[in-house]
């Protein structure tokens, strides 16, 4: 993030420099009729994005893409020098065009508790949701699956839904590896065979 800082400060120092040389050494070379503004752009199509910059006397720099899930496809993210600069006419503007995202592949957050399974799934860049069922074999916060399955393809931000056992059916709480007797169900029942 520093160096983006960095970079995005020389360039507009260095975009300003005929400016600024200019009020130094009182030259005409450059007047304040050669003085614009960079004019915001951010969140135009970039085609709108390139006939304002040529409109306002600005060339057009580089064209980048890169994936903002904030920013709809094919629209500008940042402009640099940024949107209110003052730049010469003709000062090229490096444009910053949202691209297509990529899929992501959901993750197997089965046997993780609730918060590490969120935390992982949001880390790689989807929405959750939880919901709660009951589960003979994962004690209570467990995940038991995702839905879409581990595995399965989506797009950034896509909702993933977390099932987290809330413990046994029977409100006994934690889940158990024991087996309910057939004959009583597991209910203790005077002369069960259990």
């Amino acid at each position: 993030m520093a160096r983006i800082a960095i970079a995005t400060i020389l360039v507009l120092i260095l975009a300003s420099a005929p400016l600024i040389l200019a009020a130094v050494r009182g030259d005409n070379e450059h007047t304040a009729e050669d003085a614009v503004e960079v004019p915001d752009v951010i969140g135009m199509p970039r085609e709108d994005a390139e006939r304002i910059l040529k409109e306002t006397g600005l060339d057009l720099g580089e064209v980048r893409s890169e994936y903002s899930a904030l920013v709809e496809q094919g629209r500008v993210i940042s402009t640099e020098p940024s949107a209110g600069w003052p730049v010469v006419k003709g000062t090229p503007v490096n444009l910053v065009i949202s691209a297509a995202p990529g899929t992501i592949s959901i993750p197997d957050v089965s046997g993780k508790s609730a918060e590490e399974a969120q935390a992982l799934l949001q880390s790689v860049g989807f929405a959750v949701e939880a919901v709660e069922e009951a589960s003979e074999s994962a004690p209570a916060g467990m995940c038991i699956r995702s839905e879409p399955p581990a595995g399965e393809q989506l797009q950034p931000g896509s909702s993933v839904r977390l099932v987290i056992s809330s413990g046994r059916a029977d409100g006994g709480g934690q889940a158990s590896n024991l087996v309910a007797c057939p004959t009583c169900g597991g209910a203790g029942r005077v002369g069960c065979p259990s």
